[in-house]
């Protein structure tokens, strides 16, 4: 498929635009389908042709491209599981409008994510001769997912984990990644996100206690933890040392404002006396008054 891939933008709106070749033919049915159908998580397509020049008009407006989104945040289990039941669902309704799967471009950089809840957008390339593999393509991406997960969520560490041994099957298919995706709702996800991982690796061995793969990870994801905390615990002692020697210094200089002020010549006595005096004769003034 000889295609070129550039960027546009209007008034109002941002394009992905592919200029499609001579020799590529466009399946008008396939065009009119996307048109015609509001198909969630395709980019809004348009088709413009100038002379024999043939452009297809993605709509990205809004959208942020996957590679952008992970070099600023790690995917949590909730985004694992937004994007793949939402690239099942895709899939799923390519056969009920009559396309074909293997068209859309599943590659990271061809990947558009609505900032709301991570959910993908992708382009459907409505050409004859796309012949692209769906499945390869989705092994693909998992395997670029694995080290953009968060060490922290131990059920995206696992739900990925999974993926990348079941891409290594023979028998590996969408509803394999279904399979993996609704099974990891369980009691380790908690609804924050927030994990505790040395309960989860006990809950993990009282309900998986065969799953020795899964219990090695856990094993490791725990240790990982344990070292994060004693260096975040160091670092947080730095701190209080610091305000520690403040205080001293503080103390230590009232002490001696203290101790200089001890320290002051001896008033006449005559003098306090009368200070004395004076205060008792305003003090019962005071109780005349009243």
């Amino acid at each position: 498929m000889n295609t070129n891939i550039t960027y546009e933008r209007d008034a109002i709106n941002s394009y992905l635009v592919i200029k499609a070749d001579d020799d590529i033919h466009i399946e008008d049915y396939e065009v009119e389908m996307l048109e015609r159908n509001s198909i969630d998580s395709f980019l809004d397509l348009n088709i413009r042709i100038l002379n024999t020049e043939k452009k297809l008009y993605y709509n990205i407006t809004s959208k942020q491209k996957l590679t952008e989104v992970l070099e600023r945040k790690k995917l949590t289990s909730s985004d694992l599981n937004n994007f793949f039941a939402n690239l099942i669902g895709i899939i799923k309704d390519c056969e009920k409008y009559y396309l074909n799967s293997n068209k859309i471009l599943l590659h990271q950089d061809m990947i558009y994510i609505n900032p709301n809840g991570f959910l993908p957008c992708y382009v459907y390339t409505p050409f004859d001769n796309c012949h692209r593999d769906i499945l390869e393509d989705t092994k693909n991406i998992i395997e670029f997912f694995f080290d953009k997960v968060s060490q922290e969520d131990v059920n995206a560490v696992m739900i990925i984990h999974r993926l990348i041994t079941a891409c290594k099957q023979h028998d590996f298919n969408i509803n394999t990644i279904e399979n993996i995706i609704n099974s990891s709702t369980s009691p380790q996800v908690q609804p924050d996100n927030k994990i505790q991982i040395e309960q989860d690796h006990k809950i993990s061995n009282r309900e998986n206690k065969s799953n020795a793969e899964d219990n090695f990870i856990i094993s490791k994801l725990i240790e990982q933890n344990r070292e994060r905390k004693k260096a975040e615990k160091s670092k947080s002692h730095k701190p209080e040392n610091s305000r520690f020697q403040h205080n001293k210094e503080i103390e230590m200089t009232t002490k001696n404002k203290i101790i200089k002020s001890e320290i002051k010549p001896k008033q006449n006595k005559k003098t306090d006396n009368k200070k004395l005096t004076t205060h008792k004769k305003n003090y019962m003034h005071f109780i005349f008054r009243f």
